[in-house]
């Protein structure tokens, strides 16, 4: 049987950085609410992902030397933007998702006060 790590890897395996850790502690906390949905999150990332590779495509084509560099700008200039947008939307459609439907346990629809 063969091992999966190549000679690159550290000893004791790859080694990941923050972001990986941080991506994998989100799930385990989302994985507490619903076992197995994150599938959903992981496809919502690769769709956001193709759309800044959509938006940044043009720069690619270019064949001066800075495109690649220009590229990787704008793509990370966008990243923050798309984020706040999608997590805008999500929460209009979670709060209009519990506004029209009654709790689980046959509570009726009550909204919460305005946090002022």
């Amino acid at each position: 049987m063969t091992s999966s790590k190549t000679t690159a890897d550290p000893p004791g395996g790859r080694q990941y950085g923050q972001d990986a850790l941080a991506v994998a502690r989100a799930v385990a906390r989302c994985t507490v609410w619903r076992p197995g949905g994150t599938c959903g999150v992981k496809a919502s990332a690769d769709r956001e992902a193709n759309l800044v590779e959509q938006v940044v495509a043009p720069q690619l084509r270019q064949r001066g030397p800075g495109a690649r560099d220009a590229a990787a700008r704008t793509a990370w200039q966008i990243g923050p933007y798309l984020a706040a947008a999608r997590d805008v939307v999500e929460s209009a459609l979670a709060e209009a998702g519990l506004a029209t439907a009654p709790l689980r346990a046959g509570g009726t629809n009550v909204r919460p006060a305005d946090p002022a």
